[in-house]
């Protein structure tokens, strides 16, 4: 099995998890995604990339479900079933992958995807018509569930979704919709996860010092969405997602 627990953690380890989880809660609660992969971006340079996204699991899950219930009232069912049925397909397929690839090709992965994502607002044809919710909406809720369930980090593809429904959803009710699909990614992957046996003693123990730090940065950050400029954030963001992602490109071809 690929996830391993990468030996005893050091004090410096210990510290760094619960204050990376809490700013990356804070940003995720401000803009509505963008935890998994601040996140991961930042641990896989002093953790191992997979056990990483293993203890990630049910801080994710945590912070999902508690910025869906404050946004509740701004969810609506609509348009949503076929991302919905694609988060679910997807999954598992990425759980699988997560347990049985290879590091190497595991790291260039994610590389490629903070990449992506940090370049998601120069798609072309992004902010024009709207996706069609079937034929479109299927495919990326089926890749953003391999996402969620490899690197905990779903968020890309439903994002771009959703941005070009931007005549139907105000940023709350994206914000809201986001989390809720989140929040089903996330259910899914910790059963699965634990159904496999993945969830070690070490990884138990930094997931409940993280989840009780990145709910206070969710709170925090849900204060934020009212105040923040998103887009001035947003592009913070995918600044240090694209650099990230050039980092971890060259270590995996060193």
């Amino acid at each position: 099995m690929a996830v391993t627990c990468p030996g005893d953690l050091m004090a410096t380890q210990y510290l760094l998890i619960p204050v990376v989880l809490g700013l990356a809660a804070m940003v995720q609660g401000a803009t509505g995604f963008g935890f998994g992969l601040l996140a991961l971006a930042i641990l896989g340079n002093a953790l191992n990339v997979q056990f990483a996204s293993v203890m990630l699991a049910v801080p994710t899950l945590c912070i999902n479900g508690l910025i869906l219930w404050r946004l509740r009232s701004h969810f609506r069912w609509s348009g949503v079933a076929p991302l919905l049925v694609g988060v679910l397909i997807g999954v598992p397929l990425g759980v699988a992958f997560l347990i049985h690839a290879d590091p190497r090709i595991f790291t260039s992965l994610l590389a490629v995807l903070l990449i992506v994502s940090s370049l998601r607002d120069s798609i072309p044809g992004l902010h024009g018509r709207p996706w069609h919710s079937v034929y479109v909406g299927l495919p990326c809720g089926i890749f953003s569930g391999a996402l969620s369930g490899g690197f905990g980090a779903g968020g890309p593809p439903l994002v771009a979704f959703l941005t070009s429904q931007a005549n139907e959803f105000d940023r709350f009710r994206f914000s809201a919709t986001l989390q809720f699909l989140f929040a089903v990614s996330a259910v899914a992957r910790v059963v699965e996860l634990g159904r496999r046996g993945i969830f070690t003693k070490d990884i138990l123990i930094q997931s409940g010092i993280g989840t009780a730090v990145a709910i206070v940065g969710a709170l925090i950050g849900l204060k934020g969405l009212l105040h923040i400029p998103n887009e001035t954030l947003r592009k913070i963001v995918n600044v240090f997602l694209f650099a990230m992602g050039i980092r971890y490109l060259v270590a995996v071809m060193a």
